[in-house]
C-alpha cells in the first residue's frame, strides 16, 4: 500500500496494531511503513485512527490536533515526545515539534495541541 496525502492528514501502512494508539505521536520509517515514535525525535505527526496490523494508519502533521500528555503540562509549554510516544514539555536540547493549547494534569489525559516542528529547546 502506497501512502497517500489530503491536505493536513497522510496515510502510510502500518507493521504492527496500533489500535487504541489515537493522539500518539507517529514518524514514517525508511520503509514508509507508519510506527510510533521513540522519545525527542522529530515525528511526521499524530495519529488520528486506529490501525491494525497492515492497515493504513492516518496522521495528522500540522494544525490543531488531540494529543495524549506523557505527564502534567503547562498550557503554552513547547512538547517533545517520551519513549511512549506521548507528548511531554521540552527540555534544553529537545525538539520542539508541537505547543500546548490546553494544560494537562497528569499523564494519559487527552489536551489539544499545535503540531509542528519548531526548532530545538533551549
Amino acid at each position: 500500500m502506497a501512502s497517500a496525502q489530503h491536505g493536513n492528514l497522510r496515510q502510510a501502512p502500518t507493521v504492527s496494531d496500533l489500535s487504541g494508539s489515537t493522539g500518539l505521536a507517529v514518524v514514517v520509517n525508511s520503509s514508509g511503513q507508519c510506527v510510533l515514535a521513540g522519545a525527542a525525535v522529530i515525528i511526521d505527526g499524530v495519529l488520528v485512527d486506529d490501525p491494525k496490523n497492515g492497515q493504513a494508519g492516518t496522521y495528522q502533521v500540522r494544525d490543531v490536533a488531540k494529543v495524549v500528555a506523557g505527564a502534567a503540562i503547562t498550557r503554552g509549554a513547547n512538547l517533545t515526545t517520551n519513549a511512549s510516544a506521548q507528548f511531554i514539555a521540552a527540555t534544553t536540547g529537545n525538539p520542539i515539534v508541537a505547543k500546548a493549547l490546553d494544560a494537562a494534569g497528569a499523564a494519559s489525559q487527552v489536551i489539544r495541541a499545535e503540531i509542528g516542528y519548531r526548532g530545538v529547546s533551549a
